[in-house]
C-alpha cells in the first residue's frame, strides 16, 4: 500500500510539473502571438495608407486627363467649321 501511495504521489508531482511547464510555454506563446498580431495590424495600416495614396494619385491623374480632354474638345469645337 505504501509503495502504491508513493507511486501515486510521484505521478501527481510529475503531472504538476508538466502542467506548470505547459502553462509557462502557453504564456510565452501568448506573448509572442500578441506581438505578431500587433505587427500584422501595423502592416495592414501601412497597406491601407499606401492604397489611399495610390487611389488619390489615380484620381488626380484621371482628373488631369479629363481636363486635357475638355481642352482638346474646346479646341476642336473652335477649329471645326459648323455645318
Amino acid at each position: 500500500m505504501t509503495d502504491r501511495l508513493d507511486r501515486i504521489e510521484a505521478l501527481i508531482e510529475s503531472n504538476a510539473k508538466s502542467i506548470e511547464a505547459l502553462t509557462n510555454q502557453a504564456s510565452q506563446d501568448s506573448t509572442l502571438y500578441r506581438k505578431d498580431r500587433a505587427h500584422v495590424f501595423e502592416w495592414m495600416a501601412r497597406l491601407a495608407a499606401a492604397q489611399a495614396d495610390f487611389y488619390e494619385a489615380q484620381a488626380d491623374y484621371l482628373d488631369h486627363l479629363q481636363r486635357i480632354d475638355d481642352k482638346l474638345t474646346e479646341i476642336l469645337s473652335r477649329t471645326t467649321p459648323t455645318a
